[in-house]
């Protein structure tokens, strides 16, 4: 593993922990609720499917009831009874209010095929317009001719006299029903038309009619299969029925008015079919489309009149809105905010602590170097004290002896040599002043720069034939600090020595002034100079220069040009302070 990687681990692992543990618990919160929300779903949809599977068998319960109750008045007096549907009128007192999904009803007398031509002088002598009965046999044992009807407004009616005992395209038969006890469905869809042309879906309902004290069939006799005596019981309730009350229901008001009509008002959209296995023939009410994708789809095999029906459910936008498991994902983004929050406020701290211990390693580092700086100021005063400065005495003490001895002979000579003597005297005071510079130690009064550099320009005085002036302000330097004052008495020495060595110059002068926030020193020269370009890394002099007035808070600059002499300025920032009328005209000139 790299070291930087490895250094950023041993910094961030707490970081990684929070994150990695607070995801992981949060997924698995988010999962978990996500799992428990499906089975509730599962259980509340299994409940909706048996709640409307119950509420349909209850409804077709009720239907059986009344219209059964219908079939015994037809039984009774062969024909359906005014109180009940007066066909006459058109007007219907029971069967649009109490049972909606009946959309045409008809009763049919079971006629032998014996009586077919009696039945159809009947039919024609009681109806004036044509009835549609025809006698002819045609190797029919029975008739279930349509003697009265009712219908619904917009519903078109069954032409009187038609025969429903064999199946048709348009209708089923209904001879099934004469041979059950109890009611009877047909195991087909089937479909009437409005007389506007609208489709209505649903199925054929029929109950066999029969005498009130109608005997039954025998017990089954001995040795007698169970298929021959379903047989027998066939033959005897179609020889003894008096007919068929049949009637349509429309599932569009059994199912998709409750269920599936609107923009998914229920939580189950339901499809009947009238099979055991959904499948599209077997479909009773196809005219309303269930949702698409839904999350739950079911479907339940429901026992109705002899014959098994299915009933699909699939779950609507209204169940799936109020499903728990809509939990899961706000408590998993919630639980996984958070974590990136904590983790977010740890790196901030940690990151924190590792800028606040980089600081610690770069001041300890600065308070390190600057404590080495101070020893190494320290031995460099110690050395200046115990080499140079005692050297210098020597020399002075020489100078002093040698012109006491040629005093007499050659007085101009001791009179030079006099004059060395305290030249040497003030580098002597001078180094004394850098030492204790050097050293932090400031002396009970400002350092003197100006005199410094007066002494400096009379010391090389003696050792060239250039005209040397100095001019500076007075104040000039009164607000530079010891370290600043040594700076400019340093760069004033080096740049007088560089013009007096190299320019061959015949003047040079040397200005102190302050303007505003800045002490401006000025060494100028008449020399040869020089392209400053070339010579910028050409030695070590001038980088030193400008290495010396940086670590004062100043800066250098050199304007020079080959025969148009050298002019070296050096600006230190210092506080600003009021001037007085008296500093700010008077000057202190040295010619």
């Amino acid at each position: 593993m790299p070291p930087a990687l490895r250094t950023w681990l041993a910094r961030y692992w707490p970081l990684l922990t929070v994150l990695a543990f607070g995801l992981a618990v949060s997924g698995w919160l988010g999962v978990n609720e996500h799992r428990e929300g499906r089975r509730i779903d599962e259980q509340r949809f299994e409940l909706e499917l048996r709640q409307a599977a119950a509420a349909l068998e209850m409804n077709m319960e009720r239907y059986e009831e009344r219209l059964a109750r219908f079939a015994d008045h037809c039984a009774a007096s062969g024909e359906l009874p005014l109180a009940v549907w007066n066909f006459r009128l058109g007007r219907v007192t029971d069967l649009s209010g109490n049972l909606p999904a009946v959309m045409l009803a008809a009763y049919c007398p079971n006629i032998p095929a014996a009586e077919f031509e009696a039945h159809a002088e009947r039919g024609r002598a009681t109806w004036a317009e044509n009835y549609a009965f025809d006698p002819r046999r045609g190797g029919r044992s029975l008739a279930l001719p349509v003697w009265q009807q009712w219908n619904r407004a917009g519903v078109n009616p069954i032409p009187k006299g038609t025969d429903l005992a064999p199946a048709t395209d348009e209708f089923p038969s209904l001879a099934p029903a004469l041979a059950k006890i109890n009611a009877w469905s047909d195991a087909r869809p089937s479909t009437l038309r409005r007389t506007d042309g609208q489709i209505i879906h649903g199925f054929w309902f029929g109950i066999p009619l029969f005498d009130v004290n109608q005997v039954g069939t025998k017990p089954r006799r001995p040795n007698e299969t169970p298929e021959k005596f379903a047989e027998r019981v066939r033959a005897h309730g179609i020889s003894v029925s008096k007919g068929v009350l049949a009637v349509f229901l429309s599932i569009d008001r059994l199912v998709d008015h409750p269920y599936n009509a609107g923009e998914w008002s229920s939580r189950a959209h339901l499809r009947l079919y009238a099979a055991r296995e959904p499948h599209p023939a077997a479909l009773v009410n196809p005219a309303t489309t269930p949702p698409s994708n839904p999350s739950h789809r079911r479907t339940l095999v429901v026992p109705w009149y002899a014959q098994r029906w299915s009933l699909e459910a699939a779950s609507t936008p209204l169940f799936e809105a109020e499903s728990a498991g809509h939990r899961a994902w706000p408590l998993g983004l919630g639980g996984a905010g958070f974590t990136v929050l904590a983790t977010t406020l740890i790196g901030v701290a940690i990151r924190a602590r590792v800028r606040q211990e980089r600081l610690t390693a770069e001041i300890t580092e600065a308070r390190n170097t600057l404590t080495a700086t101070e020893r190494e100021r320290a031995n460099l005063g110690d050395d200046l004290h115990d080499g140079a400065i005692q050297s210098l005495y020597a020399i002075q003490l020489g100078l002093t002896r040698t012109a006491r001895d040629v005093a007499d002979a050659l007085p101009s000579s001791a009179r030079v040599l006099d004059e060395t003597r305290q030249r040497v005297d003030v580098v002597i005071a001078e180094l004394r002043r850098l030492i204790r510079a050097a050293a932090g130690r400031s002396t009970d009064e400002a350092l003197p720069l100006e005199q410094v550099l007066a002494s400096v320009v009379q010391s090389l005085r003696a050792t060239t034939l250039a005209e040397l002036a100095i001019e500076t302000k007075p104040d000039a330097a009164s607000h530079l600090t010891a370290a600043q004052a040594v700076a400019l008495a340093q760069l004033a020495r080096s740049a007088l020595g560089n013009a007096l060595r190299h320019a061959e110059a015949s003047q040079i002068s040397v200005g102190l002034t302050r303007e505003s926030e800045e002490v401006v020193l000025v060494v100028q020269d008449n020399g040869t100079g020089f392209a400053v370009a070339e010579r910028e890394g050409a030695g070590e002099g001038i980088r030193s220069m400008r290495r010396r007035a940086s670590e004062a808070g100043g800066a250098l600059a050199i304007v020079s040009a080959p025969g148009s002499g050298t002019r070296v300025v050096v600006r230190l920032r210092v506080a600003p302070a009021a001037e007085t009328p008296s500093a700010a005209d008077g000057s202190h000139r040295e010619p």
